[in-house]
């Protein structure tokens, strides 16, 4: 029986010990040096163009003008080709975005949709209907919130993001960059990435694919970085 359990124990530390050197791969190869390229819907055959139509013709109801169409490529490590649309509401000053990758291996992904503002001091709220990501909290930056809401269609995210944002930025003080061009919004993604790809370069590989696993097995759908705390400090200062 102890023979038994001690054979248990070092098959489970093997596993560990492989499922680590696994992840530490996947943390290496993590895309930086996004470079955003010109396309168009028939550069990509597996493209779901009545998807994209659909996606299209939904968001433009909301206000929303397309701008856009990229191809999505990066200098370091490994990105599956993806296509992207960019949208613009030139009333509520935020964007939204209609993406589908497509991996070497396996079939093409659904198309995801994400909405996004930018607000002042480098302040940045996105909700997406993507489901939340192993990875995500990992790479969370201190002045980022994000919010899952998946399988919410695009009507959804807009009222959803847009009834967040007002109080958030008058909790934090901040304003709504209304008036960022289109080359404004792909240095900010450019940006983000690469502060990410610094943040989970610094990170302890076995401590991070711990906390990996455990937000696969407890998911949250709200990430909001330092907000609770820069809240607090703000309450702090008026009580003062």
């Amino acid at each position: 029986m102890a023979q038994i359990t001690v054979w248990i124990l070092v098959a489970i530390a093997l596993g560990f010990v492989v499922s680590v050197a696994r992840w530490q791969t996947y943390v290496q190869s993590m895309p930086a040096g996004l470079e955003f390229e010109p396309a168009h819907p028939e550069d990509f055959s597996q493209l779901n163009q009545g998807q994209l139509d659909q996606y299209t013709e939904e968001i433009a109801s909301l206000g929303f003008s397309p701008i856009a169409d990229f191809k999505v490529t990066a200098e370091l490590g490994k990105l599956s080709p993806c296509f992207f649309r960019l949208f613009r509401h030139p009333e509520e000053g935020c964007h939204a975005v209609v993406s589908q990758s497509f991996p070497e291996k396996g079939n093409s992904l659904s198309q995801k949709c994400w909405i996004t503002s930018f607000l002042e001091q480098g302040w940045t709220l996105r909700t997406t209907n993507e489901s939340p990501y192993a990875l995500a909290p990992l790479i969370h930056l201190s002045h980022y919130i994000l919010n899952f809401r998946p399988n919410a269609t695009p009507a959804d995210l807009f009222q959803f993001h847009v009834s967040q944002r007002m109080p958030i930025a008058s909790a934090l003080n901040l304003e709504v960059l209304h008036s960022l061009s289109t080359e404004d919004v792909l240095i900010k993604a450019k940006e983000q990435n690469w502060r990410e790809k610094q943040i989970i370069k610094r990170q302890n590989v076995a401590l991070s694919f711990v906390k990996a696993v455990w937000f696969s097995l407890r998911p949250q759908r709200d990430l909001l970085g330092d907000y609770p705390s820069a809240i607090a400090q703000r309450q702090k200062n008026s009580d003062q």
